[in-house]
């Protein structure tokens, strides 16, 4: 509710509205929205099913879902342990198998975390992109599915894109914070 309280004070808009609900129960109209999106999310839920079937019903006849979760192959328990708070994570095959049941169309994209860092002058002549030529499926299995579901084929672009920065570098950096401080520990 907290949450809620400030997200109504911080974004407050005429067609805007935040609202606390139980995503296996949601308390809208069928066919209501054009849009749902939903990113690490599903495989918190024991209720898979229940839950795509609300977002499908509160979906207009030609609405779209955007959805992501970790692949169950490659997922965050590189961090630590398995989180105890998924009840269920899914593979690709399991992903689209669930997926298919209630969306006529789903395109899968595969999301890849990796770090990367820049080198530039101190003065720049001026801005230049930089392309990266590199394949991505190459490097190991997606960290991450992205589903784009709909009664129609989805015409999200096929092209590659990069986000810089990523979870691994920042894995990295905290376990380098707590092998120090370990070390730091036998010290003293």
């Amino acid at each position: 509710r907290e949450t809620i309280h400030y997200a109504d004070k911080v974004h407050p808009r005429p067609n805007l509205r935040f609202t606390l609900a139980d995503c296996r129960n949601l308390p809208f109209a069928d066919g209501l929205f054009g849009l749902a999106v939903s990113f690490e999310v599903i495989e918190h839920i024991r209720e898979q099913d229940q839950y795509l079937g609300e977002i499908r019903r509160v979906l207009s006849p030609n609405g779209m879902l955007i959805l992501s979760t970790p692949n169950a192959l490659r997922s965050t328990k590189m961090i630590e342990e398995a989180n105890p708070f998924h009840h269920k994570e899914l593979t690709e095959a399991e992903f689209k198998e669930l997926l298919g049941r209630h969306f006529d169309h789903v395109q899968l994209l595969y999301q890849h975390e990796f770090s990367a860092s820049g080198i530039q002058p101190t003065e720049p002549e001026k801005i230049e992109s930089v392309e990266i030529v590199e394949d991505f499926a190459s490097l190991q299995p997606a960290k991450y599915f992205i589903a784009v579901c709909g009664a129609r084929p989805a015409t999200v672009s096929r092209r590659r894109s990069l986000g810089v920065g990523g979870i691994e570098h920042q894995i990295a950096i905290i376990q380098d914070v707590r092998k120090a401080q370990k070390e730091v520990a036998a010290i003293i």
